[in-house]
């Protein structure tokens, strides 16, 4: 009796968690043109993408909404799995496996931050080095985001 209540309970916590999903991903896709701007604001001609498809457009929206849902569903099933296991185990294992939770989404979110704001622009400012612009040559290349390449 006692492993269908778990059954159940862990059933619930599934169907919550893709409700969850479809909703987050609906919202994330609604908002796409600011979570767009949130992620490239820091780095330099960010306003300026080319398209060399006409389907690079959706399916740059869709793709960053996925992934936007499965980084914001990841912490919701952390935390879930959690809350099953929880009444499981003894007060000792509760509080170390708390603590290692706590732990391991402030690193998760403090390397997200670190690579948004300070990787990705080293590594744009590094390959817009490359881009040679000017009268006086044979040849100009100037860098265009190709918004397909940069996501």
């Amino acid at each position: 009796m006692l492993l269908l209540f778990y059954w159940t309970e862990a059933k619930t916590r599934a169907v919550y968690l893709f409700v969850s999903f479809f909703f987050t991903f609906i919202c994330s896709y609604v908002h796409i043109e600011d979570i767009l701007f949130l992620l490239s604001f820091h780095v330099e001609y960010s306003n300026q993408y080319i398209y060399t498809s006409m389907n690079d457009v959706m399916e740059i929206y869709i793709l960053v909404s996925f992934l936007l849902s499965v980084y914001v569903l990841f912490y919701s099933v952390l935390i879930s799995s959690y809350l099953y296991v929880h009444p499981m185990l003894y007060r000792r294992e509760q509080k170390k496996i708390l603590l290692n939770l706590v732990f391991f989404i402030l690193f998760m979110m403090f390397s997200s931050f670190c690579t948004i704001y300070y990787i990705i622009p080293k590594i744009y400012q590094y390959l817009i080095s490359f881009e040679k612009v000017g009268n006086d040559l044979y040849a100009s290349v100037q860098l265009f985001a190709n918004l397909k390449t940069f996501y």
